[in-house]
């Protein structure tokens, strides 16, 4: 066994305020992937129920003492939600682009359609215009887009004067005066309405729909630019104006992405730090609400740096104020007299002295910095220093701190806590550290030692 010891505290106290930052985490992650799905369609109440059910389960770990499984399986659900919120999101994407790119494609046949039907002359019912038009805006709601299309189709099939059909209308008439076999609806459909005029839009779409699900109002402006497009005349710049609109929106869905990911770390940090009642933790949860609310993103990175650390310090005052009332109230039950303002003189980082009633002339010595997760504990003697000492006495004395040490540990280890040796010097391998006119202390003395700045042994 050995005697001086430094040692490491772990008590129940700091894992349980460990385990609650992650699950408060894992609370911000359940909303951010609840808002995500619920926001673009991508999740049902039962998968919300059955998530809210594996954190609940989680949750009960925390009741049944399960630390390290807690601490191992929430951010393994942590991981998991976030994989499944990109997951459903692309798949969100991509369901949506293929939408959009139906839509545009269409809106582009019917514009082409209704163009060669006021060109060739042919009398065009009013409904029918009325519906491709519906089809060009985007508004036919319930209307019947492929039987708009068949009736045209019907109409520019019909008999009239070759010359007055333009563009691909005009090759089926010729083909039809010459006696050719007439193209069917299906393949006019093809090459009319799912024909892409230009690949480039389809990424464009894709663009815009990812946008838009991540702000909507962010997407607006680049729908109402496309459109723009569209309406120009000139293929060359029109060309031109696509180039740059790609880029712009590349740009957008960069910055769009990032703000998203950069909420969703304010979020899970607001969910930690609004646990602390303190002034600092209620003035960055402030500040964290703020920068939710705003646009601008600029500060973000120091106020998650900022709010972290605080965090930091708040379970490391939990943790400091654990670890010393859990020493004291051990080694009170062990029959050492901690006697009151020891508490306050061990908080301000002050060496704190303690009898035991079967040893008279010794005392226990507990160091250590105030917030520190390791402290040193000694025997020391009271006496005159320099005078002669029995150390085959001193040497019984320090075995049996050994012994309650021993003790000690298994106080901790049963209420989840743990005490590990790091460094230890062997029982008698070094004289006692003596403390003048300490021989007659009396039972409401409070015995206080200025902290160690360097410690006499390990």
């Amino acid at each position: 066994m050995s005697g001086p010891k430094v040692v490491r505290i772990v008590t129940r106290e700091e894992i349980i305020a460990i385990c609650e930052q992650h699950l408060a985490r894992l609370d911000a992650a359940i909303a951010h992937w609840t808002r995500s799905g619920q926001r673009n369609s991508t999740i049902t109440e039962a998968e919300i129920a059955e998530v809210h059910q594996r954190r609940d389960q989680l949750r009960a770990l925390l009741a049944e003492d399960a630390f390290v499984e807690l601490q191992k399986a929430v951010p393994e659900e942590i991981a998991f939600l976030d994989a499944d919120t990109q997951s459903r999101l692309a798949r969100a994407v991509e369901r949506a682009a293929a939408e959009r790119t139906r839509h545009r494609r269409r809106a582009g046949a019917a514009r082409t359609v209704l163009a060669e039907l006021r060109a060739s002359g042919k009398p065009v019912p009013s409904e029918l215009s009325t519906s491709l038009e519906a089809i060009v805006s985007g508004t036919t709601g319930d209307q019947d887009e492929e039987g708009a299309f068949a009736k045209a189709f019907a109409l520019l099939s019909g008999n009239g004067p070759a010359n007055a059909v333009p563009g691909q209308t005009r090759d089926i008439a010729i083909r039809l005066g010459a006696g050719e076999r007439p193209r069917s609806l299906a393949e006019w459909r093809t090459t009319i309405i799912d024909n892409e005029p230009d690949d480039r839009l389809v990424r464009v779409d894709g663009l815009i729909v990812e946008l838009q699900l991540i702000d909507e109002d962010a997407g607006a402006a680049f729908v109402q630019r496309l459109a723009q497009i569209n309406a120009e005349s000139a293929a060359a710049r029109a060309s031109l104006l696509v180039d740059s609109l790609i880029a712009d929106l590349a740009e957008a869905t960069r910055k769009a992405r990032e703000r998203r990911d950069l909420h969703a770390k304010l979020r899970a940090q607001l969910a930690e730090i609004q646990r602390f009642s303190s002034a600092p933790a209620r003035a960055l949860a402030s500040d964290i609400e703020a920068a939710l609310a705003a646009s601008d993103t600029s500060g973000v990175d120091s106020l998650l740096a900022a709010a972290a650390a605080q965090v930091k310090a708040e379970i490391n005052r939990i943790a400091a104020e654990a670890r010393r009332q859990t020493i004291l109230q051990g080694l009170s039950s062990l029959g050492y007299e901690v006697r009151e303002g020891m508490a306050t003189a061990f908080a301000k980082g002050e060496a704190v002295v303690m009898q035991h009633a079967t040893t008279p002339g010794f005392g226990l010595e507990v160091s250590g910095p105030p917030e520190a997760q390791r402290l040193q504990m000694r025997v020391v003697a009271f006496g005159s220093p320099g005078a002669p000492r029995d150390s085959s006495r001193d040497r019984d004395i320090e075995l049996q701190w050994c012994g309650d040490f021993d003790k000690l540990q298994d106080m901790l280890g049963c209420v989840g806590g743990e005490l590990a040796i790091e460094r230890s010097v062997a029982a008698g391998a070094q004289p006692l550290k003596v403390i003048a006119g300490q021989e007659h202390l009396t039972t409401d003395q409070t015995i206080a030692q200025p902290r160690l700045r360097t410690r006499e042994g390990p």
